[in-house]
C-alpha cells in the first residue's frame, strides 16, 4: 500500500473484482440502470397532400 493518501483508494480499488463491486452495489441498494430504449416523441401530423389555403409560398423553381 502506498502512503500517499491520493494513491491509496487507487491502490484499494485495483485489487476489487468487477463481480465484488457488484455484490457491493448489490447490498448497498443501488439499482442497475435498466438501458432503455430511446422514447419515441410524438410529433405533428404534416398537412394532407389537398395543402392549406392559409399557406403562402414564396419558393421560386428554377
Amino acid at each position: 500500500m502506498s502512503d500517499d493518501p491520493l494513491l491509496r483508494p487507487a491502490d484499494a480499488m485495483a485489487k476489487v473484482t468487477v463481480d465484488e463491486v457488484a455484490a457491493l452495489l448489490d447490498v448497498l441498494g443501488v439499482q442497475r440502470r435498466r438501458q432503455q430504449l430511446p422514447q419515441v416523441t410524438p410529433r405533428t401530423p404534416l398537412p394532407g397532400a389537398e395543402g392549406s389555403s392559409n399557406v403562402a409560398s414564396e419558393a421560386e423553381w428554377v
